[in-house]
């Protein structure tokens, strides 16, 4: 959307079609969101209500309330007992559901383990042994195997209960099915992947000279034609910024003949590429040329940035059991991967009237009483 001559961008907080809060982001400018824009903003926003569900669901056991099962079900949350020391596994009906069981099926301890696909078992085995070891919370991520054969990630958390003497006497915890979310990850790696397949620009110029070839790939990745090129000195053109400049570079060709460097180019209209260049010494007739040979990987640095922001979002978010902490991590993350300067996590209040701001950024100080509380329509 936009609002004047900034975009903007409201995502709903779902979890089983039940709105629970939602993100808002504002830019510095007009701006079009692309199919990855889009992608990674929902998978933040999938990831955020599925931390605060959590949170919910950890407030209600503390509290022992009767909206568990109800906050269990809403986030795809299944919750067990592990009994100690004879590790007897009760579960509850969505937990075996993230096993790819039916309710009435038994699920032990054994059984959690074995559907533990061989490459995470024994992790899985170490993190609960070292959680009764320590007293601490268990907190992990493996993947599963179904019955029907499939593998699915699973993300569970749990926390020891201790009798009056301290001694551990059973584990409390939830199980989430976070296929999704390491699907998507997984899918910004491959279309990453197929990036690298990308059309190459191809031109030459004279040594420490101007150029004298510029293909038809160089036409389409910066937008001069060849008779705008040619005769021009290329890294005045595309105003070129690499590691030690020009007079390194051609230190390094002078010394090995060929040079493999990644460079920033800006295009004809202004926008600002990160390319894969690499310069091969030729001689014609005396004279030395240079070859330079550019692939784009812009669109890769971009993706592989923001599957290290979505990685990095879901570990600071396993680890949060707090709504605050929950915003806060969002906003830090989705504000900088985006190019946005404004963003705001919003939670619906209990009598669902209002969003009420958890964490935000770039508003300014008299413009709080604005976004910190917003009513919603009837």
């Amino acid at each position: 959307a936009r609002g004047g001559d900034r975009a903007v961008a409201g995502l709903p907080l779902q979890v089983e079609g039940r709105t629970i809060g939602a993100l808002s982001l504002a830019f510095p400018s007009d701006r079009a969101f692309d199919d990855d824009d889009r992608r990674f903003m929902a998978t933040v926003a999938d990831l955020c209500a599925q931390a605060l569900q959590r949170a919910d669901l950890f407030e209600a056991v503390r509290r022992g309330e009767e909206r568990l099962e109800l906050a269990q079900e809403a986030g795809q949350m299944g919750s067990w007992l592990l009994t100690l020391p004879k590790m007897d596994l009760s579960c509850s009906a969505r937990c075996k559901a993230n096993f790819g069981l039916p309710p009435e099926a038994d699920l032990s301890y054994r059984d959690l383990i074995a559907a533990v696909v061989p490459q995470d078992r024994d992790q899985a085995r170490k993190t609960i042994k070292q959680a009764i070891a320590d007293g601490g919370d268990y907190d992990t991520r493996y993947r599963i195997r179904w019955p029907d054969g499939s593998v699915h990630w699973i993300m569970a958390r749990g926390r020891v209960l201790r009798n009056a003497d301290g001694s551990p006497v059973s584990m409390i915890g939830v199980t989430v099915d976070v296929t999704t979310y390491q699907l998507a990850e997984e899918e910004l790696r491959r279309q990453a992947a197929l990036l690298d397949q990308a059309y190459d620009a191809m031109f030459a110029w004279e040594w420490n000279g101007p150029i004298t070839y510029w293909n038809k790939g160089a036409e389409l990745m910066y937008g001069y034609t060849a008779d705008e090129a040619v005769g021009r000195l290329s890294h005045e053109l595309l105003r070129t910024t690499h590691g030690g400049g020009l007079p390194r570079l051609l230190q390094r060709l002078k010394e090995h003949g060929v040079a493999e460097i990644e460079a920033e180019h800006m295009t004809k209209d202004g926008r600002r590429l990160v390319v894969e260049s690499r310069q091969q010494v030729v001689v014609d007739a005396g004279r030395r040329y240079v070859l330079e040979a550019n692939r784009d990987i812009t669109e890769r640095r971009r993706r592989e940035e923001r599957a290290g922001r979505l990685q990095e979002l879901a570990a600071a978010l396993a680890g949060a059991l707090d709504p605050e902490t929950i915003g806060v991590a969002v906003v830090e993350h989705v504000v900088p991967a985006l190019g946005a300067n404004i963003g705001n996590v919003y939670l619906r209040n209990d009598d669902g009237r209002e969003l009420v701001s958890l964490a935000a950024t770039g508003h300014a100080p008299e413009q709080r009483g604005r976004w910190q509380r917003v009513p919603l329509d009837d």
